[in-house]
C-alpha cells in the first residue's frame, strides 16, 4: 500500500463546503418514509436472500441533524454503488436496503424506532444518532441481539460490552482527549509549541464535555502546567464574549476542550469581536473545525485552529479508487465535502456490515455480530468492501471498540479548508503554529 508523503510538493488543500440546505434534509426525511413503508426480509436468511436489511436510525431534524443527515446521505449513496455494480457479489449478489426513521434526535424516540425496525427483519443497525439517543437505546440492544455500528463517542456505550451488540466505528472521547496531549506534547517537543504553563478548558458541561475535561486536566496538571475550566450549557449560553474576556484577563497561553457547532460558532464570533488571542492558540478534542459548514460560519478567525477528528484526506491513494470516487460525487451533489461532514462515518458503517455478511456468508445477525468481533484489516484497502473511509483498520477489542482506528488531527487553512497534520500515516501538511 502506497502512503501518503506529508513532504511531496505544497500541502494538498481541501476546499471548504458549501452550507447544507433544508432540502438534504427533507431529501433524508422523504428517504425515512419510504424505507418505513416497505418490509424487511427475515432474520437468519443465508447466501442467496437476495436482501441484507440495515436499520438506520438517524436525527435528520433536531439537534444533532448538522451531524448526522450527512451520515444517511452518504450510507445511501454506498448501498447505491453496490447494488448498481450487481449487489454482493460475495452473497449471489444480494442487494442492500436501508430502513431509514428520524430520532429527531430523542433517546426515547430513537427506543421507539429501533424496536419499530427490529420487527422489519433487519441484519443490523448502522446508528446515525448522538450519544444521548444511543445510551437510551443500549438496553433493547442488548435484548434484540442484533449489531448496532455507533458513531457516538460516549465511553459508557461499550461500558460490559464484552460480547456485546454495540460496536463503536469511531473513537471514543477518552481517547480522542489523551491522543489531543499526545499531539501537544510531539509539537511542544520539537519546539513548535513553546511555553504553555497556563490553559483553559472551554466546554460543553453536557457529556462529553466533562470526560473529555477530566481527561486533559489530570494529564495537564500532571505535566506542571496551569488548567482553568470554563463549561457551559450550550442551550443557555448564546454570548460568549464575557468567556472570551475572562480568557484573555487571564492571558491563558492555550485554548482547548470539546464544543458543539452551534455554540462553536458563536464562540469563535466572540473571539473575533476581541484582539486577543493564545500564543499558543486552539487545539479542540472532537470539536467541529473540520466540518465545512463551522468554517463558513465562523469565518477566517478560526484560522489555524487545529481540532482531533474522525476523517483524514480521501482524496490520497492511502484510499481506494471507489472511495475517492465516490467522495468527489458526494461533494459534487451535497456541496460539502465528506471528510467536512459526518458522511465518512456512514459510508464506514455500511462497509464493515457488509464485510461481516460476507465473512459470516449470511445475512443473519447474530451471526454478523460473531464475524464482526473477529473482524480484522489493517488500513482501508484491506477491507472486502472498497467504501472503508476510517484511517487505519479495523480490530475490535473485548468491548468492541476499534483499536486499530487513527484519529487524524487538523488545521483550518487561510483559505478556509483543512489539512491533516497529523499523524504521519495520513497527514498532508505540517502543523502551523498561530501564535
Amino acid at each position: 500500500m502506497q502512503k501518503p508523503n506529508p513532504d511531496a510538493g505544497s500541502p494538498r488543500r481541501r476546499r471548504a463546503g458549501r452550507t447544507r440546505t433544508v432540502a438534504v434534509i427533507a431529501a433524508a426525511s422523504s428517504l425515512a418514509l419510504a424505507g418505513c413503508g416497505s418490509g424487511g426480509a427475515s432474520a437468519g436468511s443465508t447466501t442467496g436472500s437476495g436482501e441484507i436489511v440495515i436499520g438506520v436510525p438517524a436525527t435528520l431534524t433536531g439537534a444533532g441533524a448538522a451531524y448526522q443527515v450527512s451520515g444517511v446521505d452518504a450510507s445511501q449513496m454506498v448501498v447505491d454503488a453496490i447494488n448498481q455494480a450487481g449487489g454482493v457479489r460475495e452473497l449471489d449478489g444480494a442487494k442492500i436496503r436501508l430502513v431509514v426513521q428520524d430520532t429527531q434526535g430523542d433517546p426515547a424516540t430513537t427506543v421507539k424506532v429501533m424496536r419499530e425496525m427490529a420487527g422489519q427483519g433487519i441484519s443490523a443497525f448502522s446508528g446515525q444518532v448522538g450519544s444521548g439517543p444511543a445510551l437510551a437505546a443500549k438496553p433493547l440492544i442488548e435484548s434484540l441481539k442484533i449489531p448496532f455500528l455507533t458513531v457516538s463517542g460516549d465511553q459508557k456505550m461499550t461500558e460490559d460490552n464484552t460480547d456485546g451488540w454495540v460496536f463503536r466505528t469511531t473513537s471514543n472521547t477518552g481517547t480522542a482527549a489523551a491522543k489531543t496531549l499526545g499531539f501537544l506534547d510531539e509539537q511542544i517537543a520539537a519546539g513548535t509549541l513553546k511555553d504553555v504553563s497556563k490553559v483553559a478548558l472551554v466546554s460543553i458541561s453536557g457529556p462529553p464535555g466533562p470526560l473529555v475535561d477530566d481527561v486533559l486536566e489530570q494529564e495537564l496538571t500532571e505535566r506542571g502546567i496551569s488548567v482553568t475550566r470554563l463549561s457551559y450549557d450550550p442551550a443557555e449560553v448564546k454570548d460568549f464574549a464575557p468567556t472570551v474576556a475572562k480568557l484573555a484577563a487571564d492571558d491563558v497561553d492555550l485554548v482547548m476542550g470539546y464544543q458543539y457547532p452551534n455554540d462553536g460558532t458563536l464562540f469563535a464570533q466572540a473571539v473575533s469581536a476581541q484582539t486577543w488571542r493564545p500564543k499558543g492558540g486552539f487545539v479542540f478534542t472532537g470539536s467541529p473545525q473540520f466540518l465545512d459548514s463551522f468554517r463558513k460560519s465562523a469565518g477566517s478567525t478560526v484560522t489555524g485552529w487545529v481540532t482531533s477528528s474522525f476523517s483524514s484526506t480521501l482524496d490520497d491513494d492511502y484510499y481506494t479508487d471507489e472511495t475517492r470516487k465516490l467522495a468527489k460525487d458526494f461533494e459534487a451533489k451535497y456541496g460539502a465535502s465528506m471528510e467536512g461532514t459526518a458522511a465518512n462515518l456512514g459510508a464506514t458503517n455500511i462497509a464493515l456490515i457488509v464485510d461481516a455478511a460476507v465473512s459470516a456468508k449470511s445475512t443473519d445477525p447474530q451471526k454478523i455480530g460473531e464475524a464482526l468481533r473477529d473482524l480484522k484489516f489493517s488500513d482501508p484497502k484491506a477491507s472486502a468492501s472498497p467504501y472503508y473511509m476510517a484511517p487505519g483498520g479495523v480490530d475490535f477489542d473485548d468491548k468492541q471498540e476499534n483499536a486499530a482506528l487513527i484519529i487524524p488531527f487538523i488545521q483550518v487553512t487561510p483559505e478556509g479548508g483543512v489539512d491533516t497534520i497529523s499523524p504521519p500515516e495520513v497527514a498532508t501538511g505540517k502543523f502551523q503554529p498561530i501564535g
